[in-house]
């Protein structure tokens, strides 16, 4: 993915707080609706609307048309259990991943993820070309263009939808799709990474610090209303600030810019404080570089995450000195964030 710059960022957080995203559909404004939860259960009500009608239409579902594909021997039941053995070996992997603290061994879990990915892509696109088109496909197709509809408005209040329902059901098919493409380039940039870059920059730490750990505070609206995205960033920043707050040292700047690292070195340091623990159980208190040897294999990026490098920040000092835990006004002190 490409990189994201910080003022894009907060544009996305703009449209966050707003609830909708301005784009242009053949020359006219409109406004994307970002959805709620009262949303996705109405799309999940039409859904089955439309599973049913397929069905009703003799279309075979993915199950039906994949035990034919075995019973003509163009498919295997061995492949499925392929599918999942991989997906259960996935879960192995970051399970194992969550338990490492040296970043040799979790960069060789993560090349072994992006592999074991890979596999698991090809054998569902392989399997996806012989299924053809399902009642699940036509279900998803139906949707997708509902959630056109349902999304899009004239105005930024949300009142008036840009079509009438008879009037999406006449649009031809190349109109939807530009309205899906358009839909689809505003939705690549509400990605999880940016989420989590959203709920690490510092407008946004600086509104989360006043709102005492209160979406509705923050949002002002309860929960039940919000849109996903307005959840999922809650959401982030209250794991990023636990998790910081946990933090033994300050990690390095630039991992706030890739959210994905900056969790694989909060986790990888909170399994190094462990192991260091056992160590000084082991050894019986010996001297900070004493223990820094002893863990077999860890090298200076490893040994700053328990704080082995002279440079290091240590947060829990500093939570020692505000009686055990830090504000996530502290916490921003200590980042450097104003």
């Amino acid at each position: 993915m490409e990189t994201v710059n910080k003022n894009k960022i907060r544009l996305l957080f703009v449209d966050i707080l707003k609830g909708y995203t301005e784009a242009y559909y053949k020359n006219n404004k409109v406004y994307f609706k970002h959805n709620t939860s009262f949303d996705s259960g109405d799309i999940d009500s039409k859904r089955q609307d439309f599973v049913r009608k397929a069905k009703s239409n003799g279309l075979p579902t993915e199950e039906e048309k994949e035990k034919y594909l075995i019973l003509e021997k163009l498919w295997s039941q061995e492949k499925n259990e392929e599918i999942q053995k991989i997906k259960s070996y996935i879960s192995n992997l970051k399970t194992t991943k969550s338990k490492l603290f040296r970043n040799e061994e979790i960069n060789s879990i993560n090349q072994q993820l992006n592999e074991q990915n890979l596999k698991l892509i090809q054998l569902i696109s392989e399997r996806k070309d012989l299924l053809g088109f399902t009642v699940e496909d036509y279900a998803n197709k139906k949707v997708n263009e509902y959630y056109m509809y349902n999304s899009l408005f004239k105005d930024k209040n949300l009142n008036e939808r840009f079509f009438s329902e008879d009037q999406f059901d006449e649009l031809e098919n190349k109109d939807v799709s530009e309205i899906i493409d358009i839909y689809n380039n505003i939705n690549k940039d509400f990605s999880e990474k940016n989420l989590k870059k959203i709920a690490l920059s510092s407008f946004y730490l600086s509104l989360y610090n006043m709102c005492e750990d209160s979406a509705y505070y923050l949002y002002g609206k309860p929960v039940i209303y919000l849109t996903f995205y307005q959840i999922e960033v809650f959401s982030y920043s209250r794991y990023f600030r636990n998790a910081l707050s946990e933090a033994k040292h300050k990690p390095a700047d630039e991992l706030y810019e890739d959210p994905e690292k900056l969790i694989d070195w909060l986790e990888s340091s909170k399994n190094a404080e462990e192991v260091l623990a056992k160590t000084n159980m082991k050894e019986n208190k010996k001297s900070e570089g004493a223990v820094g040897t002893s863990i077999v294999g860890a090298n200076k990026e490893d040994l700053a995450k328990i704080g082995a490098d002279e440079k290091g920040l240590s947060l829990h000092g500093e939570a020692l000195k505000k009686g055990g835990t830090l504000s996530m006004q502290d916490l921003m002190k200590l980042h450097g964030i104003k």
